[in-house]
């Protein structure tokens, strides 16, 4: 077995066991358009995605937030390493009559079982800092159509006291596998560089206290905003950041 075998084989078992395939069953609907209004990065990621509308869209790492996609007019396919990811998802869109809205199948990133060029664009979130980016740009690249965009909301590993948290500190929601590393911006170049053009914006500053030190929306909003006037500013400091938009397009 090769090392990118094996690293996808522990990936796959970690989430696998951290799964399950009721986990969405309480989960609520809410609107795309709001999803994509809750947070300034969440904005610039769906934003550069434009209209989706009748659009086939390649969910990377395939969430409950495809049931939004679907909603919106999208036709999602997505896939995710993880078998009880898959089901779960499946469940969730049975749940919701979307079943023929939102097709999901289990797969690692460097080997897209889809046909070239058969994607309008793609979105992921948390996914890139788990995989081989060369190899997974290629075949993101592969699938996309001509003129496609993809957008990714990813964590951002160029800050060391943030990365030691990361690494050391006990918090909320902390699930980490043994593989994965927050993008540098090497890694982010080294995506990039498998796309006909490529952009990246530094996100959550002071807001990256949010859900794992402050919960309440009002503060966090207020930390965005700050943040928004921090980073135009002192640009300096984005390196601190802790989350990054990725954004790619196939000519």
């Amino acid at each position: 077995m090769n090392v990118q075998n094996e690293r996808q084989d522990r990936e796959r078992s970690f989430w696998n066991s951290s799964y399950s395939a009721d986990m969405y069953a309480q989960w609520q609907e809410q609107s795309y358009e709001s999803w994509k209004n809750f947070r300034p990065l969440q904005r610039q990621a769906l934003g550069f995605l434009g209209d989706i509308a009748g659009k086939r869209i390649l969910f990377c790492g395939i969430g409950p937030e495809a049931v939004m996609f679907a909603r919106a007019g999208a036709q999602v396919y997505g896939f995710d390493i993880s078998d009880v990811q898959i089901a779960a998802v499946q469940k969730l869109a049975e749940r919701l009559d979307l079943a023929d809205q939102i097709v999901a199948a289990a797969m690692p990133f460097e080997e897209l079982e889809y046909e070239t060029e058969c994607f309008d664009a793609a979105y992921g979130h948390a996914i890139l800092h788990h995989i081989d980016l060369p190899r997974g740009g290629t075949e993101l690249n592969r699938v996309l159509r001509k003129g496609a965009v993809a957008s990714f909301v990813e964590p951002l590993g160029m800050n060391p006291l943030l990365e030691f948290a990361r690494r050391h500190l006990p918090y909320r929601e902390k699930n980490r596998t043994a593989d994965e590393k927050p993008l540098t911006y090497s890694d982010i170049a080294v995506f990039k560089r498998q796309f006909a053009r490529g952009w990246h914006m530094e996100y959550c500053f002071l807001s990256m206290l949010r859900r794992r030190i402050i919960t309440s929306r009002k503060v966090v909003k207020g930390l965005e905003r700050i943040d928004e006037r921090i980073l135009r500013w002192m640009p300096f400091l984005r390196r601190m950041c802790a989350e990054v938009w990725v954004g790619v397009q196939k000519i």
